[in-house]
């Protein structure tokens, strides 16, 4: 297994309505996979969830993507982050970042 961990973050400068929108490239052999939107804390794991993934599946044998978003209230200081997962039973489990077709990303934008 791979523990729920964060993938990639940033931080808010202006407090405000925010749009976040994160995709991660995995692929996964034998488990499942899960990617968390998660806001506050800079601490990955303190921060609060606000969105998640549909599980990408189990035995998907080629890179894929699985869009999580939200549309939250955060204070200036406040932390945005894309994290993820991968659990199962034995066999490879790997999480890709950025490949030729596929892009990981996190993007935020202050909505008002």
């Amino acid at each position: 297994d791979i523990a729920d961990f964060n993938v990639i973050s940033g931080m808010v400068k202006q407090s405000g309505r925010y749009y976040i929108f994160g995709t991660l490239a995995w692929y996964v052999l034998g488990g499942l996979a899960i990617q968390r939107l998660r806001v506050g804390d800079a601490l990955y794991v303190s921060a609060t969830v606000k969105a998640f993934s549909p599980d990408a599946g189990s035995n998907v044998a080629y890179p894929t993507t699985t869009p999580a978003q939200a549309e939250v209230y955060l204070n200036a200081g406040d932390s945005v982050h894309l994290g993820a997962g991968v659990w199962g039973g034995s066999g490879n489990k790997m999480i890709y970042g950025l490949t030729q077709s596929i892009t990981t990303m996190l993007s935020f934008r202050r909505v008002d």
